[in-house]
């Protein structure tokens, strides 16, 4: 990589936590075709073909007993459009909050993914400065210890002072084994977050401009309140969990449905007596309003807005200690 930018663009393709969390967007967006689903009609069709081995035996000796054979088969397609469905039409709300909460939870991840890479990446650069310096530190020592091995042949160095020398080499040697180790993690660390092992010494960094100051400390205090994706995310859910109560309170109002069908029964004979041998086709079209009341369900819809209730009051607490 030449530059931070390609890096970090590398790195939003292969960190695995924040591949984790796209995947965890991808799959939230979905909530909203499912929400409109259920303001959409409904189609149905079904078909079935049944044959038949009947034997009749009649208690009354005027009539006789009967043994046929016949198959009945047949088709049915169905619709059924939702007019008024209080609990779909909150859902599909909610579904739209979802999406947007997804969105920010994205940014949070995006923004701990370019912490987390510039901590490595400083962590990098401080270990390669690191490696350099001891790297430096262990010539200088060998360099000495060649010397002073020298000039001990030559009788100008006592002992002692020869066996210093070595031991100050000895400790850069491991100084720079240390270094080289200390090295090696961080470049993992990095590759982990990257996907591939740095190879330049550094990156270039590109000159970005300060925003210009306006307005007071109050008003900037407010404004990284509205741009803090943690506040967002949790006013999302804030939001939610109320609209979580109205649809728990739903469960009590009616649900009214338009509904229509036409269906084909054919029917090779039947055990009827008059007309058990002739075959015949049923055709039937049906349209009409179905409204459904709920009247009594065990307590179900209170308990489900008692537990919608408390969560809004979490969520609610979650927002606050956001912005404290």
């Amino acid at each position: 990589f030449s530059n931070l930018e390609d890096a970090f663009l590398s790195a939003l393709r292969n960190d695995s936590i924040f591949v984790a969390a796209e995947s965890q967007y991808r799959s939230v967006l979905e909530k909203l075709p499912q929400a409109r689903a259920g303001l959409l009609p409904t189609v149905n069709a079904s078909y079935n073909r049944t044959g038949y081995d009947a034997k009749v035996e009649y208690e009354d000796s005027q009539f006789r007993d009967i043994n046929r054979q016949y198959t009945v088969d047949g088709w049915t397609l169905s619709v059924t459009q939702p007019l008024f469905r209080a609990a779909n039409l909150l859902q599909y709300g909610r579904a739209q909050l979802q999406v947007e909460q997804a969105g920010t939870q994205l940014e949070i991840a995006r923004n701990e993914l370019m912490v987390r890479f510039s901590q490595a990446f400083l962590d990098w650069q401080k270990a390669v400065h690191a490696k350099n310096a001891v790297e430096t530190t262990w010539r200088h020592r060998d360099a000495y210890a060649k010397y002073v091995r020298s000039r001990l042949n030559l009788k100008l160095v006592t002992v002692p002072e020869s066996l210093d020398a070595e031991a100050q080499l000895k400790k850069a040697q491991a100084d720079l084994l240390d270094a080289e180790k200390g090295l090696l993690v961080k470049i993992a660390a990095l590759t982990r977050i990257v996907g591939a092992r740095p190879r330049a010494p550094s990156f270039a960094f590109k000159q970005v401009p300060w925003p210009e100051l306006k307005g007071t400390v109050e008003q900037w205090v407010e404004r990284a309140g509205d741009a803090n994706a943690q506040i967002r995310y949790q006013t999302f859910q804030e939001t939610m969990a109320a609209k979580d109560i109205q649809i728990a309170k739903s469960g009590h109002l009616p649900s009214l449905n338009l509904v229509a069908g036409t269906s084909k029964t054919f029917n090779s004979g039947s055990t009827s007596i008059v007309d058990g041998a002739a075959a015949n086709s049923q055709y039937v079209t049906n349209v009409g309003i179905q409204v459904e009341i709920p009247i009594y369900s065990g307590g179900a819809v209170n308990s489900r807005t008692s537990e919608a209730v408390a969560l809004r009051d979490k969520a609610l607490a979650d927002l606050n200690n956001a912005r404290s």
